[in-house]
């Protein structure tokens, strides 16, 4: 991310050096001043980039469209650009770059959990069900996904899934929310299960 300023920095030192050297062999008595000079100048030309590269990324989203725009073959900056945008609430265009890092990089678990998540808000929990189980399958641990799936199940009335969710999860150290699990017991007929019974809950 920082490469493009490390160039920019290497480039002033460089131009500062040669001209330091033309001098010396002209003018040695305004050498002795060029040290403190060129401090000065490489501090002042560090205060103007910084100051430009904040203005470009006074938003996550500028930031990872910048990168994404630089390195095009960033799987990790296509989907941060989805995230700021499914933050925004801009879901059909986060699908865009969600799916971008998945071409890049399909083995990565996280870019499908991340789509799948898109799909969850946009209430299209079929297709999230299907990236939760792509995900899962690259990353069997990955606790969030299993609870997400499961509250998909429970949308779409596949109770016996979503409580086996709900166990999978419990497994990999997620804690399940008490009113979730008050909903999917009323909703299912079903007795909660005895072995989540005492699984401590996530609280409010």
């Amino acid at each position: 991310m920082y490469l493009a300023l490390a160039a920019e920095v290497a480039l002033v030192v460089v131009m500062l050096w040669l001209g330091w050297k033309a001098l010396e062999s002209k003018i040695p008595e305004i050498c002795k001043l060029a040290p403190p000079v060129a401090g000065c100048l490489l501090a002042a030309a560090l205060a103007v980039m910084t100051f430009e590269r904040n203005r470009d990324y006074d938003s996550p989203l500028a930031m990872w469209l910048d990168i994404a725009a630089k390195r095009p073959t960033n799987a990790r900056a296509y989907n941060g650009v989805g995230q700021a945008l499914k933050d925004m609430r801009r879901y059909d265009d986060a699908l865009v770059y969600y799916t971008r890092s998945i071409e890049l990089e399909p083995q990565t678990a996280k870019w499908h959990n991340n789509r799948g998540n898109a799909y969850y808000a946009m209430q299209e929990y079929a297709r999230a069900i299907g990236d939760y189980d792509n995900a899962l399958r690259l990353d069997p641990k990955l606790k969030g996904a299993y609870a997400n799936r499961s509250v998909s199940h429970y949308f779409l009335r596949q109770y016996d899934l979503a409580w086996d969710d709900v166990r999978r999860a419990v497994e990999c150290g997620a804690r399940p929310h008490p009113e979730y699990l008050k909903a999917l017991t009323r909703a299912s007929g079903r007795a909660i299960d005895p072995a989540l019974a005492n699984v401590p809950v996530e609280n409010d």
